[in-house]
């Protein structure tokens, strides 16, 4: 089971109850964000926890636009310049004010930055996207090194508009980037090979 993401905010559970409305009657941590998804979140003192449910260690510009999607106009009230503190869901802090909590953390936690918006820069998305190819072993780690300095691919990227590649949750929809690749593939056998041979190895090491 993967390690997940939480992303620490400098907000208070009145403001996110205030604005957000509860996913289901009578949950107190349960809120539907600026995205229409439910998110689950935690709160302290002075701050709030938010469960990003995506991996941590991933592309920290894409958490930033996850956090983005998820509290909409509302993130303008974290007031931190060093911008989104994400960390580890099993780390569970003791601390119970923000300040405190940053310290407990420590050099387990990475800042992901505050952005403007919701829609993922599309290097961003697909660095992502290389970083969850190359957590699926070696030979998918070299066929996304190969893919991404694929000319063909590197035309398709250009042509792509990042608004229709974001998900529901803010960040990126491999059902829209597959279907993308699925076109560019019809076109090009040689890499469609080089894909189903990592995809043969990776079966042959399991």
């Amino acid at each position: 089971m993967p390690i997940l993401a939480v992303a620490l905010l400098k907000i208070p559970q009145a403001r996110i109850a205030g604005m957000l409305a509860p996913a289901e009657s009578g949950a107190a941590s349960r809120f539907v964000g600026a995205s229409g998804r439910p998110y689950t979140f935690g709160f302290a003192d002075d701050c709030a926890i938010l469960s990003l449910e995506e991996p941590f260690g991933g592309d920290l510009a894409s958490m930033g636009h996850l956090v983005r999607a998820a509290l909409g106009d509302l993130l303008d009230e974290h007031d931190d310049e060093r911008g989104v503190l994400v960390f580890p869901d099993m780390v569970k802090p003791k601390e119970t004010r923000y300040d405190a909590i940053i310290v407990e953390v420590g050099e387990l936690g990475e800042w992901a930055p505050n952005v403007a918006d919701a829609v993922p820069d599309l290097d961003g998305m697909l660095g992502y996207a290389q970083q969850v190819m190359g957590a699926m072993g070696p030979d998918f780690a070299d066929v996304a090194k190969s893919v991404m300095k694929n000319a063909d691919v590197q035309g398709m990227v250009s042509g792509l508009n990042p608004e229709k590649l974001v998900g529901q949750d803010g960040g990126l929809d491999f059902g829209a980037l597959m279907q993308a690749a699925q076109s560019m593939l019809a076109g090009n056998p040689e890499l469609g090979e080089m894909i189903g041979r990592a995809m043969s190895n990776q079966g042959e090491e399991e």
